[in-house]
């Protein structure tokens, strides 16, 4: 949004050029972090690691990360049922710190040949916005779905909600409303398609552009309804 990005360039401003671009090979590092010699997820809670391994967490909020081999003991505990198959798989964690359990669970899904980049949406909230950041960070560059409230949980306070880049890119949330009306939607033609879903408008074509136009073709501006 354009709030996020002013408040992106008024932290940006506070550093050096030399600064900036430490940041942006930090990223680069954590990218490759993440990622197998073939290209594909490796899968972990490294922020999380990192930041109790430098003391950073507040023992005032509760602030003690489970290590990430605990959370992939708990996450495989969980069975896998064939009718979860081509259907989106709701995940919710009320202190997702890092996001080191939903994450263990995108893996569970991962090993049993589930795409969770595309059937799983992470419901996450954290009262840290450290941890809301970190979370942020890592379920983008793994590619989860996932909507991340800094907030109390206890309290229902909001305060912001985040959005990692594949809640859109793969229409997580509107699958979901057509499951969850039992509406089965298979391809994006179909969503485009369906009112329910989708808002449009015929637009103005330019004159000069008109020529590019075949007989009784139109162009419609389409935005997804909010859920």
């Amino acid at each position: 949004t354009d709030e996020k990005e002013e408040r992106y360039k008024n932290i940006m401003n506070k550093y050096s050029e030399e600064d900036r671009h430490k940041f942006a090979e930090l990223m680069a590092i954590l990218i490759r972090a993440y990622t197998n010699k073939d290209g594909s997820a490796k899968f972990g809670d490294i922020l999380g690691d990192i930041y109790m391994a430098c003391g950073f967490g507040n023992s005032a909020q509760g602030q003690f990360f489970t290590p990430y081999s605990i959370c992939q003991l708990m996450a495989e505990t969980i069975p896998i049922k064939e009718d979860m198959r081509n259907k989106v798989i709701t995940v919710a964690d009320m202190a997702v710190g890092g996001g080191a359990l939903p994450i263990a669970y995108a893996e569970h899904l991962f090993k049993n040949k589930i795409n969770y980049q595309k059937d799983m949406l992470l419901y996450a909230t954290d009262i840290s916005i450290n941890s809301v950041c970190m979370c942020m960070i890592q379920c983008s560059l793994l590619g989860i779905p996932a909507i991340i409230t800094h907030g109390n949980a206890l309290t229902n306070e909001v305060w912001e909600v985040w959005e990692t880049p594949m809640v859109s890119l793969n229409l997580v949330k509107v699958r979901l409303a057509a499951q969850n009306n039992l509406r089965k939607i298979t391809t994006t033609e179909e969503i485009i398609n369906d009112e329910d879903f989708v808002e449009s408008c015929v637009v103005d074509v330019p004159e000069a552009a008109q020529d590019l136009l075949e007989d009784g073709e139109e162009i419609r501006w389409i935005s997804m309804k909010k859920f």
